[in-house]
């Protein structure tokens, strides 16, 4: 079975960025308590870009996502996307075998 990455790309507004940062914290807690492979990261060089990335190892696993989310991870991802400035874009990368 492939791997499949999915990947959520976005800039935060300057004036959000501390609460962004306590968010990002508690949602990557909140994921790995659910057993997700997920993780936040700043684009180097681009202090207010970031992505966040899922790993998973299987259609099923990714398949799964939305339903591992719980009421908890759907109030911070809420909170998180008003730190938002502009869309947040979305890429799916399937491993090649």
């Amino acid at each position: 079975m492939s791997k499949i990455i999915f990947r959520v790309s976005y800039k935060i507004k300057e004036e959000k960025i501390n609460d962004f940062r306590t968010l990002a914290a508690k949602l990557r807690t909140e994921f790995g308590n659910l057993g997700v492979n997920y993780g936040i990261y700043n684009v180097q060089g681009h202090e207010l870009e970031f992505e966040e990335i899922f790993i998973c190892e299987s259609q099923e696993e990714y398949d799964q996502l939305e339903d591992q989310s719980n009421d908890t991870v759907q109030l911070l991802v809420d909170k998180l996307a008003r730190c938002v400035n502009g869309k947040m874009q979305y890429t799916t990368l399937h491993e090649v075998a």
